[in-house]
């Protein structure tokens, strides 16, 4: 052990000089303003030496469920009852002692994980590293949720908890955005806890849309939550961002790309993507679409880029109320496109969070049939449509999680049952936007 110190003393010239070289590349690439500290640039470096593997393999034998992030990495959403999901007591005190025990249990994990690798394994150069990584993911996400608001504390443990949930009941997709709070904070101090099964998760996320809410739940009259840029600045700013936090990014999502944003004519923004696509990291450029949907699926699945398709996946809502993308979506998957899933239970009103109605009383008597939950049974109606490749849950506590996940017993739904389901619930498109524009910030 004591000829492994030693043996890092000789390496510390070609780490400085790597270093260095790594520096001067990185800031040209992301145009920052400000240099990359060494010590951090070193993890980045080591962290992401190795490319993503192919995310259409990885997530071709891994369940169909994956789970989004849009309501755990912020206070504040439109989900039906989600004033009940989140913790209630965020006073000083309560906040102080959640980030004493924080701190208590992250060091308990870095000793145990010392004694793991080191004593038992022997291998003290790469378990510094290790433990590096995790002391510094950990530290930034707790000193960030301090700068921004002492309640993001709150949030990072129950956003751990419904992860390693997750993980417990064998889902390998995490979807995260720049806009989704700390969203991308939140997954990278928790595969920092890892290392050693960092491999097994596909990571993805979306740039495009600025998180401005300040970790509040309500703002101005003149405010958003958040601003929407689709430009090629935002788009190597928000890069930058993710790979700091998200190295071995698999997925990188327009975020809400419509025809009224401009941006799948934006030809400077396609290159640009183009180029992300063939560089080293081989990551998937994709897009996520809102109302209306069809026109932005459609564009995406004939852009061609280096004599191939540029969007590798397309992510969109699609669900009992509003089936009308189901044809675009069929078409953008016969293009070659992976088919990712979002509101898969409407922000809650497939659920029995919803006020009651003739449409969720048919849901709710079919689950009670099948022995499972109204939500359980939404996903499960979505995730039987075999263009499908993933259906994301938004699940803001274990329990949902837990509940959501039983879909996966019940796919695929007997045609008879997915028919009468269609048939029951379906909405017009206008009218079911119309309802979800309407939905409160809570």
């Amino acid at each position: 052990m004591f000829s492994q110190i030693l043996g890092l003393k000789d390496r510390s010239t070609r780490w400085r000089n790597e270093l260095r070289r790594r520096q001067i590349s990185h800031c040209r690439r992301l145009r920052m303003a400000v240099p990359i500290p060494a010590a951090f640039l070193l993890l980045l470096a080591l962290a992401s030496a190795a490319p993503a593997s192919d995310m259409n393999a990885k997530l071709a034998a891994a369940p169909k469920l994956g789970l989004g992030m849009a309501a755990l990495g912020r206070p504040g959403y439109i989900n039906l009852g989600r004033d009940r999901d989140l913790p209630t007591d965020r006073s000083k005190d309560v906040m102080r002692r959640h980030a004493q025990a924080l701190a208590l249990s992250s060091y308990v994990r870095l000793i145990m994980h010392f004694f793991d690798v080191v004593l038992i394994e022997n291998t003290f150069s790469q378990s510094l590293v290790t433990i590096g990584r995790i002391l510094l993911s950990e530290t930034c996400c707790v000193m960030h949720a301090f700068i921004v608001s002492r309640p993001a504390l709150s949030s990072i443990s129950q956003a751990h908890a419904v992860l390693d949930e997750a993980e417990r009941l064998g889902l390998h997709y995490i979807d995260c955005a720049r806009s989704y709070g700390l969203s991308e904070e939140f997954v990278s101090s928790w595969l920092a806890l890892k290392p050693s099964r960092s491999d097994v998760f596909t990571i993805g996320s979306k740039w495009g849309y600025e998180y401005t809410a300040g970790w509040r739940i309500e703002v101005g009259d003149s405010e958003a939550h958040e601003v929407k840029t689709h430009s090629v600045a935002q788009l190597d700013k928000q890069l930058g961002e993710t790979l700091l936090l998200l190295p071995r990014l698999h997925l990188y999502q327009i975020h809400s790309a419509t025809e009224q944003s401009g941006v799948l004519e934006n030809e400077a923004v396609l290159d640009a993507l183009a180029a992300l696509r063939d560089g080293k990291h081989g990551v998937v450029c994709g897009l996520s679409v809102s109302h209306p949907q069809l026109p932005a699926i459609e564009r995406a699945a004939s852009i061609r880029r280096n004599d191939r398709l540029l969007f590798g996946a397309v992510q969109a809502t699609f669900n009992l109320l509003d089936q009308s993308p189901a044809a675009a979506l069929l078409a953008a998957h016969e293009a070659g496109m992976f088919v990712i899933i979002k509101e898969a239970v409407a922000n809650g009103r497939l659920t029995n969070s919803a006020q009651p109605s003739a449409r969720l009383q048919v849901l709710q008597d079919e689950a009670s049939a099948l022995g499972t939950t109204p939500d359980a049974l939404a996903l499960a109606w979505v995730m039987s449509h075999p263009w499908v490749g993933m259906c994301l849950s938004g699940a803001a506590t274990v329990e949902q999680l837990r509940a959501n996940a039983d879909a996966l017993r019940l796919v695929p739904l007997q045609p008879e049952v997915h028919s009468r389901l269609a048939n029951a619930l379906k909405q017009d498109c206008e009218e079911y936007w119309a309802e979800r524009r309407s939905l409160q910030w809570n």
